[in-house]
């Protein structure tokens, strides 16, 4: 089967991880390695229209998504000045124009960070796409001053997946509000699991033999971006709780800032200043891969609390390095560790988290549970699984077409 693969993740990707390639090269060349063709479009900066570019095994062919001339005078003229809109749009003709000179394709599979699977939704509805139209599902969310979940772009997101012969998602949760917010029917939808980098599972393999250090029993672990939506915040509002009644336990936060958010910031600061986390607070900035996994290896818990999040890459990283984990509910990896009995899920709200922490740490058969799944999660999340699962669902797809 031939086909196009758009995500502007590519290029971005082969600049962090190099000629191994990150996430979606490795899942693309898993595809090839199953005997398809895979052609893609991605995103670099200063990529005049026809650059191209080999990443890994991968033809990629390159655009500046920055240089939107094509679609601004027509978007000026019928009034729509919205920089989102003039994106996706002036996306869209290049997605064409890629599937017009490089064509024709069995399947279009997006990537789909929004806006690339907006943009090729668009694309589809502007013709000249294969009929086989696969999206990868991302929703985009904020959260109101009440902590009520609004979710945005709805406009933009039904473009992408209206026209898509599937919408795979990455877990029950995102199954349930792209069914619910954006009517997608149930049997449009299908599952997929996200990919860890061939060089993670193989560090990760040889960390799970490694004996644990003796500081682990009281090492607890905050894995994820500084952000409102991964809620730092709440973890640290649940360490201080849990200071003032565990003098031996040391909190962790590992992660690096992502946005602006002042308010944040301040609310940061102002916790990892109080008096009851004195040298009792480590916090690590962003980490490369390596030190990531070790990180994880030296805890005796990882927290992963996010306020909404459609999977939660550190989760499946914690529960493949066969460390117990305690999520809040509205993360999408709440799955994983239901399914394996290797944690517990909380409300993302400190007292509820602290609580959950605590309990966590006093059953002994969490992190018994996570040992033993370990091993099979890591083989669940390589890269020749998922493709093997994403080539299932082209496939049923294209038969239920033909029939």
């Amino acid at each position: 089967m031939r086909i196009a693969l758009i995500s502007k993740w590519l290029a971005r990707e082969s600049e962090r991880f190099g000629p191994e390639g990150g996430f979606v090269q490795q899942l693309a060349e898993a595809l090839l390695d199953r005997g398809h063709e895979v052609i893609a479009l991605s995103q670099a900066k200063g990529a005049r229209r026809g650059d191209q570019k080999q990443i890994g095994r991968i033809p990629v062919q390159l655009f500046d998504a920055e240089k939107r001339r094509p679609a601004l005078a027509l978007m000026d003229k019928i009034g729509k000045s919205v920089t989102g809109h003039r994106k996706i749009l002036t996306d869209a003709l290049e997605i064409r124009h890629f599937l017009k000179e490089r064509g024709p394709f069995d399947c279009v599979w997006a990537q789909a960070e929004d806006p690339d699977g907006t943009a090729c939704g668009l694309a589809a509805k502007l013709g000249d796409i294969p009929p086989l139209f696969i999206t990868v599902q991302a929703v985009r969310w904020a959260e109101s001053p009440s902590g009520e979940l609004l979710f945005t772009q709805r406009r933009n997101l039904n473009i992408g997946f209206k026209p898509a012969t599937r919408v795979l998602v990455n877990s029950p949760l995102s199954a349930q509000w792209v069914e619910k917010e954006y009517g997608v029917p149930s049997s449009k939808l299908g599952f997929y699991r996200v990919n860890l980098t061939r060089s993670f599972l193989a560090a990760a393999e040889k960390a799970r033999t490694l004996a644990v250090p003796p500081e682990s029993s009281s090492r607890i672990l905050f894995l994820g971006a500084l952000n409102g939506t991964k809620a730092p915040d709440v973890f640290l509002g649940a360490a201080r709780q849990l200071a003032l009644h565990h003098p031996d336990w040391h909190f962790v936060v590992a992660g690096g800032k992502t946005d602006n958010d002042r308010v944040l910031d301040a609310k940061l600061n102002a916790l990892r200043h109080a008096q009851e986390l004195r040298d009792r607070l480590t916090f690590t900035g962003a980490l490369a891969e390596a030190d990531v996994i070790a990180e994880i290896s030296r805890a005796a818990l990882v927290v992963c609390p996010s306020r909404i999040d459609t999977l939660s890459r550190a989760t499946v990283e914690a529960l493949v390095l066969g460390k117990p984990v305690v999520v809040a509910q509205n993360v999408g990896a709440r799955a994983l560790v239901e399914m394996t009995g290797a944690g517990l899920v909380t409300r993302c709200e400190p007292s509820s988290l602290a609580a959950g922490i605590e309990q966590a740490l006093s059953r002994p058969q969490f992190a018994a549970q996570a040992r033993a799944n370990a091993t099979e999660l890591a083989r669940d999340h390589s890269p020749e699984s998922a493709a093997k699962q994403l080539e299932d669902s082209i496939l049923q797809t294209s038969r239920q077409r033909a029939t």
